[in-house]
């Protein structure tokens, strides 16, 4: 073996068995997918963090299960009250849904935890709309526009928003 490189650790090489094994067991018909699978297989269950959860909650939004993403962020919440990322993740899932209430409520909060963060406020800002309080909307559209953290995408996408409800 050269200097410069080493064997890969034996956790490493476990962790990548464990997912092959996953993943044959899900193609030869013995587990419904690659969780029933680790469960089965691996001698000890992840740690439930809040990062864990939401590592979670974001693959089941990207696989549009939206009922346990919402479910795994609101674990995040639990465990972790200040985390705006799940706040955001969860209005987003229910703006998706057409949950406006719910939505401008999740995005509320990440704007409280960080009142300069676009994303959250761009959110935010639609959700009111969704609501009909397109004169708060209105206001959350025009900081974001004047934000200097905001991208220019993000405060383009603010413009346009702003445009549709006529100033």
């Amino acid at each position: 073996m050269s200097e410069g490189r080493r064997s890969p650790p034996v956790w490493n090489v476990f962790r990548q068995a464990a997912a092959v094994i996953g993943v044959l067991g899900v193609l030869a018909g013995i587990a419904a997918n690659v969780d029933e699978i680790r469960a089965r297989w691996l001698p000890r269950p992840p740690a439930k963090t809040s990062a864990w959860h939401f590592q979670k909650a974001k693959r089941y939004f990207f696989e549009n299960n939206r009922p346990l993403a919402i479910e795994e962020a609101n674990q995040v919440v639990a465990l972790s009250p200040t985390h705006k990322d799940a706040y955001k993740l969860l209005g987003a899932c229910y703006g998706i849904d057409k949950n406006m209430e719910a939505a401008a409520a999740a995005y509320k909060e990440a704007c409280a935890i960080d009142p300069n963060d676009p994303e959250a406020l761009l959110g935010f800002g639609v959700a009111l709309e969704g609501v009909g309080s397109d004169e708060e909307a209105r206001s959350v559209y025009q900081k974001v526009a004047r934000h200097p953290v905001s991208t220019d995408a993000q405060r383009n996408q603010a413009r346009a928003y702003l445009k549709t409800l006529g100033r």
